[in-house]
């Protein structure tokens, strides 16, 4: 697969999911304000499963060994490292620049909560990394620069075990639903049986 393509594919379905957790809140209100850990718990594995798929579909064209796709065990650390370029570059300007660009709203001032109880920005750079990474905001907590790093692992992670995985072409899916559908033909056999009368 092409780098710039894998790159490019991570980039958006992250941008992609951002604006999906952003728009949950509305129909999951009463969540978010409750249990804000189940709402980022729930987006936060839709992402995960995005950056796997992603990972397993690069991995699985690879495995096809025609002219272009050839396994490469180093491709998915360099797609994963080029996909955390823009992260740490939003993690270093929230260390040496906190407030590079102040906006005069309260939420930014740190007037208000952040999406948690006690979740407070620390500047205009935390308000753009905490957006970034909103899928698994309520796990970012209060400036911890440790959750900041360790949320930022998570796509690399996911998407290099999915890449591997893609290369032997087994999907869990397949798994599930040949047991499913292997107990539910058995169950039609029983019924069927003479023996059951």
């Amino acid at each position: 697969m092409k780098l710039g393509k894998a790159v490019a594919k991570l980039y958006l379905y992250h941008i992609l999911f951002v604006f999906i957790s952003l728009f949950l809140i509305v129909p999951l209100w009463t969540l978010v304000e409750k249990l804000p850990f189940l709402y980022s718990s729930l987006t936060g594995l839709i992402y995960v499963i995005a950056m796997y798929s992603i990972g397993w579909n690069c991995g699985k064209m690879d495995s096809r060994k025609i002219p272009g796709f050839y396994p490469n065990p180093k491709f998915p650390f360099i797609a994963a490292a080029m996909g955390l370029i823009l992260p740490v570059i939003l993690l270093i300007f929230r260390l040496v620049f906190p407030d590079i660009w102040p906006l005069n709203l309260p939420f930014v001032n740190g007037e208000y909560d952040f999406f948690l109880s006690g979740n407070r920005l620390a500047g205009t750079a935390d308000f753009i990394f905490k957006t970034w990474y909103f899928p698994l905001e309520a796990f970012l907590g209060n400036s911890n620069i440790v959750t900041y790093i360790l949320v930022m692992l998570v796509q690399p992670l996911f998407f290099i075990a999915g890449y591997f995985v893609g290369l032997t072409k087994f999907r869990i899916l397949d798994v599930v639903m040949e047991k499913l559908v292997y107990a539910k033909k058995k169950q039609q056999q029983n019924q069927k049986s003479p023996w059951n009368k």
